[in-house]
């Protein structure tokens, strides 16, 4: 499997699920210095969907989202009206663009850009966990 020959996982357990769900798209973060805005993933507001996803900037042109994805867990196909560049963090499993099916792995980057279909799919025995990162002003 494509996984196998990657580096071990950091170790970290998965986060708990009972954090605030995302009433609008605005993160209210903890320290309000203007130089810096930290938001821990435990303190991150949840997205609505069916699987872990904490928003954890959304501010301008740029949100970021964190998804964890158990094994088995996806992400159905769709598209979104900007660019959108993912980072896989640890794990691995399978991109859909389009009608290509990828396998990507921990410290794979991927650029998608607007209106582009993509999914993913855990197909591998550990969680994988990813930053979106949406580009909302660059269209």
């Amino acid at each position: 499997m494509f996984c196998e020959n990657r580096r071990a996982s950091s170790g970290r357990s998965a986060p708990s699920v009972s954090r605030p769900i995302v009433s609008g798209l605005h993160v209210n973060y903890q320290q309000k210095d203007p130089a810096m805005n930290i938001m821990s993933l435990d303190a991150a507001p949840q997205v609505p969907v069916p699987f872990d996803a904490r928003v954890m900037h959304s501010d301008g042109p740029v949100e970021v989202i964190h998804i964890l994805l158990q094994p088995g867990e996806g992400v159905p196909p769709h598209d979104n009206p900007f660019d959108v560049l993912f980072y896989v963090l640890e794990g691995c499993g399978e991109l859909t663009i389009e009608d290509q099916v990828r396998s990507v792995a921990a410290d794979n980057l991927i650029a998608i850009p607007t209106g582009t279909q993509r999914g993913w799919k855990n197909t591998g025995s550990d969680p994988v966990r990813l930053l979106v990162i949406k580009l909302l002003g660059a269209n």
